[in-house]
């Protein structure tokens, strides 16, 4: 029970942090704070002539599922690899650890 509670906030929070990054992403655009530089690839656009903007896709992956890299852990770097990738951020395993380590963290936290 205790992992499908987890589970449950986890999915909520991602929802709407996405939804704050976009509207934050759609409100400096309009003031003209920053021009906002997507490539193709990064932008889902549907062909609808009508729709003024396109739903810009918020996150790519910078290392891909089943690569090694560093998670930074309380100031320290551990060796681990991705096992999944969701909404900006990574689930991790650190090598040697069983899987009660696993963890979601932000791509600040990983390095090559």
């Amino acid at each position: 029970m205790g992992n499908t509670i987890y589970r449950v906030d986890r999915q909520i929070f991602m929802q709407v942090k996405k939804r704050i990054t976009l509207f934050l992403l759609l409100i400096t655009a309009s003031l003209g704070v920053f021009s906002p530089s997507v490539s193709a690839s990064e932008t889902q656009v549907e062909a609808n002539p009508e729709l003024e903007l396109a739903t810009p896709v918020l996150y790519s992956a910078a290392y891909q599922v089943g690569e090694s890299v560093y998670i930074l852990w309380r100031g320290k770097w551990y060796p681990g690899r991705i096992l999944a990738f969701d909404g900006g951020v990574y689930y991790i395993t650190y090598d040697g650890y069983d899987s009660s380590w696993d963890e979601w963290v932000e791509p600040a936290r990983l390095s090559r």
